[in-house]
């Protein structure tokens, strides 16, 4: 069993101390869409954020623009206990929920088959010829291409 980890104060950082905080998981501007959606279930499974025992604290990063972490407050023992319990879940699963994560994904990739799609009908396939599309796939072969580049 993972126990939860305490947020530390960087060498560099200047902004509010969480160290009365621990943190439950976290995601940025890169991150994939099993980070999403990790997130965003783990927020929904603690009751979203509520101040001071549920935070989403919010930093600037030089690397990757942004980045929000889920904390829970030391003294909101039920809510510890809750995290405590999501931690595991990810590090046993790696996904918190499977449906969510899919329909996630699924958007991202919808919304790429659609771009390829209208590439091909304006004759611009090649632009897609990377992704090893040449313009003749039907419309599950373009869902294949695009599910395989969408992470």
């Amino acid at each position: 069993m993972i126990e939860l980890e305490k947020w530390e104060r960087a060498s560099n950082y200047l902004g509010t101390n969480y160290s009365e905080y621990y943190l439950v998981c976290g995601h940025h501007r890169d991150s994939d869409y099993a980070q999403q959606s990790n997130f965003i279930v783990a927020t929904q499974r603690l009751g979203g954020e509520s101040e001071p025992d549920v935070i989403i604290a919010r930093f600037n990063h030089w690397a990757v623009g942004w980045v929000e972490n889920l904390m829970v407050h030391e003294k909101a023992e039920e809510k510890v206990m809750v995290a405590t319990d999501i931690v595991n879940d990810i590090e046993k699963c790696g996904i918190l929920d499977d449906d969510h994560w899919y329909e996630l994904k699924s958007v991202a990739v919808n919304r790429l088959v659609a771009e390829i799609k209208s590439d091909i009908a304006d004759g611009d396939a090649k632009y897609w010829s990377s992704y090893g599309v040449d313009g003749s796939e039907d419309d599950d072969e373009l869902w294949e291409i695009a599910e395989s580049h969408v992470s």
